[in-house]
């Protein structure tokens, strides 16, 4: 009896080990498996004469794609196992299969609006009173001077209470101004603290060397380009090949540039193709959180409010 128990035992161990070598063997395969890709285009500056494609297969052409844009038209596929999506691949028509409703042009009837009888501003005004016409007579007939006076009174007073509130609103303004420097100047002092900490410093120097790393390992196999490229205004042409300055050190080898700064010109091909793993990511991240500095970093910066 013992050993029957033994034997059921062993062979449910060999059953678990078969299903973790399955797993560890499918999570080798996707890890260590490259995603391959192709890109190519070509231009004379006309948008009807440019022509593109992009082509992608990973596990195997277990999943695929490509897609090319040729005489201003985009088309595409898309290949996941037995699934197929494709530009051509949908027919137009109606949701849910009801038919849009046609408007027959007819209105619907509304009952006339009746115009009630407009009253004149002499049949609603009230008659005036005997003791309402002599005291208008009163007001006509004030002495110009006295009128004089009050216009004056009342300018200058205007005047005044302009005055103050423009001086109110001066003083609100600087005061606002100062409250936002002194705000600017704290902001300025908390991040100057938390980039120059020397467990920031660690994981910010940590952080470049691993991207670093990812790049190269990043790197397409073959790429080519040859792009001749100008703008109406020179200065456009210059700030653009200042921009590509900045990352001219890692596509020099292969990018072959011609600025052009007296006419407005796009010209030229690409052509890239390389291959990317998944385990490239997986150490990238592995070695960031294995990293007593990043930890504690990535917790202040959560932490951390200007």
């Amino acid at each position: 009896m013992l050993h029957i128990l033994l034997l059921i035992l062993k062979i449910i161990g060999f059953i678990l080990l078969g299903i973790l070598a399955l797993i560890l063997a499918l999570l080798l395969i996707i890890l260590l498996t490259p995603f391959r890709y192709r890109v190519s285009a070509r231009t004379n500056g006309a948008p009807e004469n440019t022509e593109g494609a992009v082509a992608f297969h990973w596990l195997f052409h277990l999943i695929s794609g490509e897609a090319a844009w040729k005489d201003g038209e985009l088309s595409w596929r898309i290949r996941a196992a037995w699934k197929k999506f494709g530009s051509g691949s949908d027919e137009p028509g109606s949701e849910d299969g009801i038919p849009p409703v046609e408007d027959s042009g007819e209105t619907e009837c509304t009952e006339p609006e009746t115009k009630e009888p407009e009253t004149t501003e002499s049949e609603t005004a009230e008659p005036k009173t005997e003791e309402t016409k002599k005291t208008e007579k009163r007001i006509m007939s004030g002495h110009p001077e006295h009128n004089e006076e009050r216009r004056t009174e009342r300018t200058r007073i205007n005047l005044y209470e302009k005055i103050c509130a423009l001086f109110n609103r001066i003083k609100y303004t600087f005061q606002q101004f100062c409250v936002k420097i002194k705000s600017l100047n704290r902001k300025k002092e908390r991040l100057t603290a938390f980039l120059t900490n020397e467990t920031h410093k660690k994981a910010f120097g940590r952080l470049t060397s691993e991207t670093g790393k990812l790049l190269r390992r990043l790197r397409p196999d073959r790429a080519y380009a040859d792009i001749t490229f100008g703008f109406e205004d020179p200065a456009y042409t210059g700030y653009t090949l200042a921009g590509i300055s900045l990352i001219y050190p890692v596509i020099g080898e292969f990018t072959y540039l011609n600025p052009d700064f007296e006419h407005k010109v796009l010209q030229g091909e690409l052509y890239i193709r390389g291959r990317v793993r998944l385990v490239c990511a997986v150490l990238f991240a592995w070695n960031m959180v294995v990293d007593k500095n990043v930890r504690l970093t990535y917790r202040h910066l959560r932490k951390f409010k200007l």
